[in-house]
């Protein structure tokens, strides 16, 4: 349950930060109304402030009210780590792609230049 609420808290701040309406842990505390180190401790996952109704606030501030959802308009790369925009996630996508391709190219041109040197030999 504890892990759960932390993970929901981190998701909740790196939701907020994408969203370019807080900055810093500092901002995300402002914005709940509770006390920056509580709200550190509560991140880092001590139960003793990982309560229902920092919860209750959090889920507040994203969705007026309204349990927290996945966001549909984002991935996240780890859970509780970061979120990004899905045009970012298709770019990181793309560029994977294109560094296999040439990985692969990389190696059959260095296999065919070894069979060419192995025939001149």
């Amino acid at each position: 349950m504890y892990e759960e609420r932390k993970q929901r808290l981190i998701e909740a701040f790196n939701r907020l930060r994408a969203e370019g309406k807080i900055d810093t842990r500092k901002d995300f505390a402002k914005s709940l109304g509770v006390n920056y180190n509580n709200l550190t401790l509560a991140m880092r996952g001590d139960q003793r402030y990982l309560t229902k109704s920092l919860m209750e606030k959090t889920d507040e501030l994203l969705t007026g009210g309204r349990p927290l959802q996945p966001a549909q308009d984002s991935q996240a790369i780890r859970p509780g780590s970061i979120v990004i925009p899905p045009e970012l996630a298709q770019m990181f996508t793309d560029l994977a792609a294109t560094v296999r391709s040439q990985q692969e190219t990389i190696s059959r041109l260095a296999s065919a230049s070894a069979g060419a040197e192995k025939k001149n030999a």
